[in-house]
């Protein structure tokens, strides 16, 4: 029998996307966790929701891993963690459903990420109790793209005619609060077992990384843009079945 894969994330890693800004395009190719499941010879669970927060990353692999009895049929638990800013929720008694906010209308990118940082804390906890493997790391970039000003979503893409350079405007200082947000990571740095967490400290000011844009960027005139080769579009940059495939590949020779 089969050892269990059992991966969450967000838009980067579910099998549910749907691009808004290519309706007719059939991405149904697969994604990086079945990939993966597939080069380690074990069953994928992917709980991954498009759209999602890092409280429906954790919530979702807490949720599943309490459901299976035998702990042992877990062979890796994985964590691609999102944006800090996103708000999850959850509503229903027996059939329950996660919906979430792109930004939290409460608080604030410091708090958000502290909250974050908390669920990554969570997870190294519970996989550890049950003595499961476990990795875990930033899909796409924690609070970067927050401070640095958030792309337009692709609603408001079509909506606006916005161009793949327009930027949301973020009202505090950004290079002061970049370098405030890496203290918040460093306050946990006894607690948190980095050396389960691959790129950390999660930021490239600071020699830390996400996957995604580790990954899927190249180097132009010594500038990182979108490697249009392993992307949907200038303007989607999720993963295209080339991309989900060198996901797949980064973060399998990774695992140790």
């Amino acid at each position: 029998m089969k050892k269990l894969l059992i991966v969450s994330g967000d838009s980067y890693t579910a099998n549910n996307y749907k691009s808004i800004l290519h309706p007719e395009l059939d991405i149904s190719w697969p994604v990086w966790p079945e990939l993966l499941a597939d080069r380690l010879n074990m069953e994928c669970i992917n709980l991954a929701n498009a759209g999602s927060g890092n409280e429906f990353i954790y919530s979702s692999l807490l949720d599943k891993i309490n459901t299976i009895e035998n702990k042992k049929s877990i062979g890796l638990v994985l964590a691609a963690w999102s944006q800090a800013q996103r708000k999850d929720f959850e509503e229903g008694c027996k059939i329950k459903k996660w919906k979430s906010y792109r930004i939290d209308s409460s608080g604030d990118i410091f708090g958000w990420t502290r909250k974050s940082i908390r669920n990554f804390i969570n997870l190294q906890l519970l996989c550890e109790y049950f003595n499961l493997p476990y990795k875990q790391f930033q899909m796409i970039r924690l609070y970067e793209d927050y401070v640095t000003g958030l792309r337009p979503s692709h609603k408001q893409i079509i909506e606006n005619n916005y161009d793949g350079n327009y930027r949301l405007t973020y009202n505090g200082n950004k290079s002061e609060d970049i370098i405030s947000l890496f203290n918040i990571t460093t306050e946990y740095k006894n607690t948190l077992n980095i050396k389960n967490f691959l790129g950390w400290p999660i930021i490239e000011q600071f020699s830390g990384y996400s996957i995604a844009n580790k990954v899927l960027k190249t180097k132009i005139n010594n500038i990182d843009v979108w490697d249009s080769n392993l992307i949907i579009s200038d303007l989607d940059h999720h993963p295209n079945a080339k991309g989900q495939q060198k996901l797949m590949e980064y973060i399998y020779d990774r695992l140790g």
